[in-house]
């Protein structure tokens, strides 16, 4: 998998987002699936995806690594790793609590990137 693009229905707008917890550490995001119902010791945490619209819509699923069939299909498929994603139950509101700094960088989808050069900011 080269890289786990986000959507739309219409994609108006594409980027990039970065994201902070809280204490920063990775047992905070472990934790954090666990206390959404992931069962770490067959499913291995690794992203998440985050889908919010219209009407207070929000939504949060897991990528993880399928750890009861990795290793057979790791054999089977040139060392790469099994992932799937899980849909789980999580309020806008109690998912605010969980980050410490969220940034998105969006362009319209109609910019070509691979023309551009950011030269500097202005206030």
């Amino acid at each position: 998998m080269k890289q786990i693009k986000a959507n739309t229905t219409y994609n108006d707008m594409v980027g990039t987002i970065a994201f902070d917890f809280k204490k920063g550490t990775r047992h905070e995001f472990l934790d954090y699936a666990k206390e959404r119902g992931i069962d770490i010791k067959c499913f291995e945490p690794i992203g998440f995806e985050v889908y919010c619209g219209e009407n207070n819509f929000f939504y949060l699923s897991f990528f993880c690594i399928d750890l009861v069939i990795a290793e057979k299909y790791k054999q089977e498929n040139n060392g790469r790793l099994p992932i799937v994603k899980i849909d789980v139950c999580e309020s806008y509101k109690n998912f605010e609590k969980t980050f410490k700094q969220l940034n998105a960088n969006l362009l319209l989808n109609t910019v070509d990137v691979n023309n551009l050069d950011y030269i500097k900011k202005i206030k």
